[in-house]
């Protein structure tokens, strides 16, 4: 620090005597510069170890014995005698720290005086004396804390500062609020309380289309239509830089453009009450429309009414989430303050508010003293909402830094910020300091339900309970119709816009193409009452130009720049469409975002070259933009327009454009993204003499194409095309069916890893033209080739499992109708069937068991293909594959006919012969463990996996050998899983096998072989596993040291910490790029020593407490500290109140991962789970969620609270 501050106190000195373009100035300002870039990490880790008082009298002090320094004036040196004064010396430690806040303004003061007077005799220029009460400090600040990584050190002191005065704080603003008699303030928390609820309380319907103004007539309270939102908590940093990508996905998952496999990913929620209650501090980000606004309104409204003693406080949807205090709320938008309002201090700025509430001025004077009196009592809530409505860069930084202040200065008081989630991410300042981010969820059904009561009730007021019932089942079948419809609805503002769809037609249109089409009406004649009016004769050609060409280059945001540039290309090359013209393009772009909600403003794109924000421009649904496009292409309303093309040719050239899937499992490419659902659309809604040709468009390659690369992307969207069940002909039907079971390849018809083929025909297989893809499967099952047999076989299985849970067939029901078709004269109905069946019993659908595998054994001599399907599904009817499956042992005569089978099987029927052998280890009797040993000698990875399986199965000693063998394999896959067979088994064959490959030639045996030990937990293993720490392999000798941990022999010991010493050895060497060597032992050292629990282990821990590499400090911490040592505990103690998150956050992790206790596991996870995201070490844990952890985890308070004793001695803060 010494550098750093010698640079700031002298530029600090030299500015106050010489002009600010002087090279004295210049060159000090530069030095300053050099000493920010050298010192940057230590700065970030806030690394100095005397206090910063300290530190500042210490530089002063060497400053002061150098007054002859050459380059320092005889004024200057005037004030350099100042720098050996003590008081001085703290005024400049006090600046640095509270400069940029009101709190400092005194020190400012001081210090100013003090130059004035030092410098009272100095021959400086008059106009030096002026700056210097003018200008002086706000240059400083300007040069000085410009530096970002200064500005972040500043902050910090700045904050912790705050923190340590909340006690002076809360006198002086109980004093302030004394002034006041206490009927003057009920007086005025009365009327606050009741023109609060008035602003705050009231939706204001007139922004609803013009077929529903009348429904703001009857001023609806915000408590009859409110939906309770849920967040899920974004923890870290590294969260935060995701957030965009994330939404991003989920905008696609929402147009319909990812697997079920993604959509199916859960994360957490929690309800914003819930989490306020915990966090206190918390930034809600969210979409426009997405509920963030009418959240914050429905939290002031429930403390209002709560606050007045309304017993209207009850029906508040979710109120019970709440934090269980009085709070006062205060909503604060930032789009109602001006610039100069966001950045005065906190104090400063809730004054304006207040002054531009419906509250007098009397009592908005009255109110702020209240409100900061309320504040420093925890008994305010302050709800700021619109952080990306400041889009200056220094305005927003500053807004944001003084929210902070403000919750250091009155920690105890709730705090909810809100923000759009674009651009949020690359903002200049972010919100931090302890600050819990999440982001508004999308509604699930339950929300959407509750929606369409409420909907009825509040727009159908007149009707009686009867009709009022049925309308209620009409909104909600048509909310629940389909999947894409589901999709549509995410956020209130998109339900709310199909509920008025369906007001407005009467239900909603089957056809999508319709659906979308009145949605974009009702979306674009938002507002009818507040602003002019905007035609669809004049919106929708501007809208389709601009769809068209986010769609041709893949993208779904737009700049402000650009959508105006794209709209004025439109008017000069469509002068025909002379109702574009009306007006300008900023003057259509304007009008069109006050107006509707068809094209929104989302956020912005922060650029470290401009200061303010440039506003970005998408669709409210990617599904709106893609309708648009195709529309666009439909109407002949694009850029570049050949015109004398035919439909189908200007479709031909989009399905060609192919680009690698950027979450394939397999490497797949596809048709761009961008143009596969608009292409959908469009075959949707041409007109019926164009079907036929732009679907085969579509699904034929271009002459001038790869079609090794092009037919598969094209066969797939054609086949999703006829999912639409557009006016297709039955032969141009059959020829894309045909055309898309050709492209059927290896992957296809996986379930845990569903390629695009797969998603197709699931699609394909809910329409009218599912009978035709399954019989088109099992034809081309009974005419492939045996490695073709399993994709083919596996896609129509699926899609026969399908079709019985859309049917909804009981497992009586779907086996009484397989029972019946295996007996069919026709293969194709035997194999759609018995891949059905196999399909049935795998997922645990069958019934009668023993009677279908009957027949199944009875179509053994049905051909090789049919006979392949038959084992497949015996191998899951009678338990051979699947674990915890109940057995139905063959009986003999079956597993003759099997191994009889088996020896006349060809090689290449790989798949027949592993189910063959898969069924006989049901059986073991000699002739089929013989069987089995007869495919032992194939070295095909598939076949030796099968043959470890079944040996797995049949068990024994004399399994044990040829297990062994297994693990030479030149399969690492099935080395492992013969390890693994052989960790099963048990016993003392086994584990000697087990122990003799810890020193087997191939490392990956090595690892497997160790890690299976540890689930035997044989402790005769751990001499050969305590060799193994030497092992040359860094894979290995991680293995077998983690393993040592888990087995807590205390015969490891002596061997770990001599291993620890040497290690610690390399420490000096990591700055010289051997990090990677020397890190990861280490730390795994230290923490199998504290899973030993051998107090032997301290000294050598010690050792490695005092490492500067942190992640190794941090685990010899915890390693003591499970050990009882106290110097353990304090280093936990300080790495908890670290200010650095990344420090403080592993700590907690290394805890968590290592207490062996599940319940103090759960109690520091913040979702109770013993999983991430974990607590915050300082948000103290108080008596009532010790009760609430007991009510939650089912264990008694005694246990609770013994857990609490020991985080406490930890670092965790406690309450008492």
């Amino acid at each position: 620090m010494d550098p750093i501050l010698s640079a700031i106190i002298s530029y600090l000195t030299g500015l106050a005597v010489n002009m600010r373009t002087s090279a004295v100035v210049t060159s000090r300002e530069n030095a300053l510069k050099q000493q920010v870039a050298i010192s940057e990490e230590r700065l970030e880790a806030k690394l100095a170890v005397r206090s910063l008082k300290e530190e500042v009298r210490s530089t002063c002090i060497k400053l002061a014995r150098n007054l002859h320094v050459e380059g320092v004036s005889p004024e200057e040196k005037a004030i350099w005698k100042l720098l050996a004064n003590e008081r001085f010396q703290d005024d400049i430690a006090g600046w640095i720290v509270t400069g940029g806040i009101e709190e400092g303004d005194d020190v400012k003061d001081r210090l100013l005086r003090a130059m004035e007077e030092a410098l009272s005799d100095s021959a400086i220029a008059p106009e030096q004396k002026e700056f210097l009460k003018s200008g002086y400090f706000e240059l400083i600040e300007k040069t000085i804390f410009s530096h970002p990584i200064l500005a972040n050190w500043r902050h910090q002191l700045c904050l912790d500062y705050l923190r340590e005065q909340v006690a002076e704080l809360r006198v002086r603003a109980e004093e302030a609020a004394g002034k006041y008699s206490k009927e003057k303030i009920k007086a005025v928390l009365d009327s606050y309380y009741n023109k609060a609820l008035e602003s705050w309380d009231i939706i204001d319907l007139s922004n609803l289309p013009e077929g529903d103004i009348h429904m703001a007539t009857q001023q609806l309270l915000l408590r009859q239509l409110y939906m309770p939102l849920r967040i899920s908590v974004e923890g870290g940093e590294e969260a935060l830089v995701e957030l965009e990508a994330k939404r991003d996905l989920h905008r696609r998952q929402e147009a319909g453009h990812s697997s079920e496999t993604e959509n199916e990913i859960k994360q957490p929620l929690a309800s914003v009450g819930e989490r306020l209650a915990l966090a206190k501090k918390l930034v809600v980000l969210g979409d426009p429309g997405g509920g963030k606004t009418t959240m914050l309104r429905w939290m002031a409204t429930a403390f209002l009414l709560k606050l007045k003693g309304d017993a209207a406080f009850a029906e508040i949807p979710d109120a019970t989430t709440l934090p269980d205090q009085k709070l006062i709320p205060v909503l604060i938008r930032c789009r109602d303050l001006g610039k100069d309002d966001l950045c005065r201090c906190f104090k400063d700025f809730l004054t304006q508010h207040l002054h531009k509430t419906k509250l007098l001025p009397e009592e908005a004077d009255v109110m702020v003293a209240v409100i900061l009196d309320g504040l420093a009592k925890g008994e305010v809530l302050l709800l700021i909402d619109g952080l990306d409505e400041i889009t200056d860069s220094q305005v927003r930084m500053m807004f944001c830094q003084e929210l902070e202040h403000t919750t250091a200065r009155y920690p105890d008081s709730p705090i909810v910020v809100t923000s759009r989630i674009v651009g949020y991410r690359d903002m200049p300042y972010r919100m931090s300091s302890g600050f819990e981010h999440g982001v508004i969820a999308e509604l699930k059904k339950e929300d959407k339900d509750l929606f369409a009561h409420r909907w009825v009730d509040v727009t159908e007021q007149n009707q009686p309970p009867e009709e009022k019932s049925k309308r209620v089942e009409e909104l909600l079948e048509a909310l629940h119709s389909s999947n894409r419809i589901e999709r549509l609805t995410g956020n209130p503002m998109l339900l709310t816009t199909l509920a008025l769809v369906k007001r407005k037609v009467g239900k909603l249109p089957n056809k999508r193409t319709k659906l979308y089409a009145e949605a974009v009406s009702v979306l674009l004649n938002w507002n009818p009452r507040l602003y002019e009016t905007i035609e669809e004769d004049e919106a929708i050609p501007q809208l389709e130009y601009l769809a068209y060409e986010m769609c041709k280059h893949g993208i779904q945001r737009l700049t402000e720049d650009e959508v105006i540039e794209l709209l004025e290309k439109l008017r000069a090359e469509y002068p025909n469409i002379r109702a574009v013209r009306r007006r300008d393009a900023e003057s259509f772009l304007a009008a069109l975002e006050a107006r509707s909600s068809i094209l929104i403003k989302s956020g912005g794109v922060w650029k470290k070259s401009d200061r303010n924000e440039e506003p970005v421009w998408e669709f409210r649904h990617l599904t709106f933009q893609e309708y648009l496009a195709a529309k666009a292409i439909l109407d002949g309303r694009y850029s570049d327009r050949k015109r004398s093309l035919s439909l189908a040719e200007q479709v031909a050239p989009l399905a060609g454009d192919i680009k690698a899937e950027e979450d394939s499992a397999h490497n797949e490419v596809n048709v761009s993204e961008s143009w596969r659902e608009a292409l959908r659309l469009l075959v949707a809604d041409c007109k019926d003499d164009d079907v036929d040709d732009v679907l085969r468009a579509i699904a034929d390659p271009m002459e001038h194409e790869d079609s090794n690369h092009t037919a598969r992307p094209r066969a797939v969207l054609a086949a999703l095309c006829l999912t639409d069940e557009p006016n297709v002909s039955e032969q141009a039907a059959e020829y894309v069916i045909d055309t898309f079971i050709n492209v059927i390849k290896a992957n296809d018809g996986e379930m845990y890893q569903t390629t695009m083929v797969d998603a197709a025909a699931y699609e394909l297989s809910g329409s009218m033209w599912s009978s035709k893809l399954n019989y088109a499967l099992a034809i081309r099952f009974l005419s492939c080739l045996p490695e073709e047999r399993f994709y083919i076989g596996a896609l129509l299985a699926t899609l026969e499992g399908r079709r019985r849970e859309f049917l909804l067939l009981s497992s009586a029901e779907y086996t009484r109708e397989a029972v019946e078709a295996l007996g069919s004269d026709s293969l194709d109905v035997i194999v759609i069937a018995t891949l059905g069946v196999m399909q049935a019993a795998f997922q645990g659908s069958l019934d009668k068991r023993n009677e279908v595998g009957e027949l199944l054994y009875g179509l053994l001599d049905k051909g090789d293909a049919v006979r392949f399907a038959a084992t497949w599904a015996l191998v899951w009817v009678t338990g051979a594959w699947g674990a915890g499956r109940d057995i139905i042992k063959p009986k003999k005569h079956h597993t003759d006919k099997l191994v009889a089978i088996l020896k006349e099987t060809p090689a290449q029927e790989i798949g027949l012969r592993r189910q063959i052998i898969s069924i006989c280890a049901l059986a073991p009797s000699d002739i089929n463990f013989a069987a089995i040993m007869s495919q032992a000698s194939d070295k095909g990875e598939a076949m030796e996996l099968a043959v470890v399986a079944a040996l797995r199965k049949v068990g024994g000693a004399r399994s044990v050998l040829p297990l062994v063998q297994k693990t030479e394999s030149d399969s690492a896959s099935v080395r492992k899983a013969a390890i693994g067979a052989l960790a099963k088994i048990g016993g003392r064959s086994a584990t000697e096998a087990l122990i003799r490959n810890v020193s087997n030639d191939r490392s990956t045996v090595r690892v497997a072989a160790i890690e299976a030990l540890v689930e035997l937990a044989d402790l005769e293993a751990v001499p050969a596993i305590i060799e193994a720490v030497k092992d040359q392999d860094a894979d290995a000798r991680m293995a077998a040291i983690t393993a040592l941990g888990q087995l807590q022999d205390k015969r490891a010991s002596l061997p770990l910490i001599d291993l620890l010493e040497e290690e610690l050895q390399y420490e000096g060497q990591i700055s010289q790029g051997t990090i990677e060597r020397y890190k990861k032992p280490a730390i795994a050292i230290a923490r199998a020593l504290g899973f030993i629990g051998d107090n032997r282990a301290i000294t050598v821990l010690k050792k490695s407490l005092a490492s500067s590499f942190a992640p190794l400090h941090i685990s010899s911490a915890i390693a003591l500290a499970n050990l009882g040592d106290p110097e353990g505990f304090d280093a936990s103690q300080i790495l908890l109140k670290s200010n650095v998150r990344g420090r403080r956050d592993a700590t907690v992790r290394e805890i968590a991962n290592t207490c062996n206790d599940s319940i103090l596991r759960r109690v520091i996870s913040k979702d109770l789970d013993g999983a991430a995201p974990w607590l915050h070490p300082q948000e103290t844990i108080t008596k009532q969620k010790a009760i609430e952890f007991s009510e939650v985890l089912k264990v008694s308070i005694d246990k609770i609270e013994a857990v609490l004793v020991r985080l406490k001695k930890f670092g965790f803060s406690i309450e008492q």
